[in-house]
């Protein structure tokens, strides 16, 4: 058993998309009873919700769910609050419960759910940790199993709201949320007018810029007349 009385980090690359519609649908489980922290099964609870459930102390999260292979990390900190934490092709869905390690040492299970439910879909990669990873850490992590499966197009890793794919298009980092797509403005401002503007204070206050430029984060070049 690798998930008992400690926190943990598991990471799951898997295609379920055939079986989108079946409800729930468990990748990962501990063979335990019927009690509060002594099972362990984490997956899809139902078509567009992701779960993480260490029985009567669990979390259950919506999610934009594709019809395509999917990036999840569910990670457990011992003791802490909130201790239960779900990313979702990259993005944060949410966090939350407190503590509660598992008790029960049975045995861990891929695909496999009390002898009951079964996984179906396509397994591609699993990592487990005996420890909670950092954001830091999940980011990195994150982008190698982005780049190694071919899922920029859909994995944000560093969840600043914009895909692997649009980020290394446009010249900016997959893994420093600080270096996204975003436009700033006074060095637009200086770049167009060939010197210092200073306006870099007034930046926290523009609450609205449309500039028809670079509309679709590659300078326009996906569109055409009339699209």
């Amino acid at each position: 058993n690798i998930t008992s009385n400690k926190s943990y980090t598991i990471i799951i690359v898997e295609d379920s998309s055939e079986h989108i519609n079946e409800g729930s649908n468990f990748i990962f489980a501990q063979l335990g009873n019927s009690s509060a922290n002594e099972r362990l099964h984490l997956g899809y609870g139902s078509r567009d919700t992701i779960t993480l459930r260490h029985h009567s102390n669990d979390v259950t999260f919506d999610i934009n769910r594709l019809e395509s292979a999917a990036l999840t990390v569910f990670r457990f900190a011992n003791g802490q609050s909130p201790s239960h934490f779900i990313n979702y092709n990259g993005i944060l869905v949410g966090s939350g419960q407190t503590g509660g390690a598992l008790t029960n040492l049975g045995n861990n299970y891929i695909g496999n759910f009390a002898d009951v439910h079964f996984y179906h879909g396509k397994i591609k990669e699993i990592l487990v940790f005996d420890k909670t990873l950092t954001d830091e850490e999940v980011i990195k992590v994150n982008y190698y199993l982005s780049k190694k499966w071919g899922l920029e197009s859909q994995v944000d890793s560093d969840g600043d709201g914009f895909t692997d794919a649009d980020e290394i298009a446009d010249g900016s980092s997959a893994i420093d949320a600080s270096d996204s797509l975003m436009p700033d403005l006074s060095d637009s401002v200086d770049s167009q007018i060939g010197e210092a503007s200073g306006l870099d204070s007034i930046e926290s206050n523009l609450k609205l810029w449309l500039d028809a430029t670079n509309i679709d984060s590659y300078r326009n070049a996906t569109l055409s007349d009339g699209a």
